[in-house]
């Protein structure tokens, strides 16, 4: 097991430009433009080594994204401010839920209608858990109760609204923690719940690689129709 979370780990930290600096590049030349009165020929710009993001030395919570990055990382540390956890117990819990959004991920693919921010929330449960001196069993039933409320979650792109999306799925994995310490947890059969953590997650994952193929496709094409048909 703890080679597949190496494994997964090396996937995950590939270099990748993040959004914002491009941006402030194009506006930083389109200030020059409007001060200058005309296009400039050309700009001399200085990045920090920053701009690549996903790598070791970043500072900014990135588990697939900034919107999962944020859910995995905001949520434990948060709760262990408030329980004033020792440091290294808080850097482990991160680790588990930082490792438990990739491994929930690792099958469903890059790409998928399937919302990121449920298997952030997944985590920063499994996190939170950990962070209590939780057994195993109450953090794996923690992930399978979040997935079995709010695994229907779809990704619209990004947008405001994701915010709340954070909101609905860490309030989920809050609730899913409460239940799993009290014993309960969604039973085989219980919709797309199965005997256990291992075989729900290869269930969750089936349905963001295969079932919600055709479910992003019509999510892009109602997305860019002016008049969407039905809408």
């Amino acid at each position: 097991m703890d080679q597949r979370y190496i494994t997964l780990l090396r996937e995950e930290r590939i270099p990748a430009l993040g959004c914002t600096e491009p941006i402030a590049i194009a506006y930083a030349a389109a200030t020059a433009a409007r001060t200058l009165g005309r296009a400039p020929q050309h700009i001399l710009c200085q990045c920090s080594g920053n701009i690549i993001k996903n790598v070791q030395s970043v500072s900014v919570p990135n588990s697939g994204s900034g919107n999962q990055g944020v859910t995995v990382c905001l949520p434990v540390w948060v709760y262990a401010q408030e329980r004033k956890a020792a440091p290294e117990l808080l850097y482990r819990a991160l680790a588990v839920s930082n490792l438990v959004a990739i491994y929930q991920k690792s099958s469903i693919g890059r790409l998928s209608a399937f919302c990121g921010v449920v298997g952030a929330a997944c985590g920063c449960g499994a996190g939170i858990a950990f962070l209590e001196g939780r057994s195993d069993q109450v953090i794996g039933n923690t992930v399978i109760n979040t997935l079995g409320n709010i695994s229907g979650m779809v990704c619209d792109g990004a947008k405001p609204s994701c915010a709340a999306k954070i909101a609905s799925a860490v309030d989920a994995a809050l609730l899913g923690y409460q239940l799993a310490q009290q014993g309960y947890v969604f039973a085989d059969g219980d919709g797309l719940m199965k005997d256990g953590i291992e075989k729900t997650l290869r269930c969750i994952g089936r349905l963001g690689r295969d079932g919600m193929r055709g479910t992003d496709e019509e999510i892009l094409h109602l997305m860019l129709e002016d008049d969407a048909v039905g809408c």
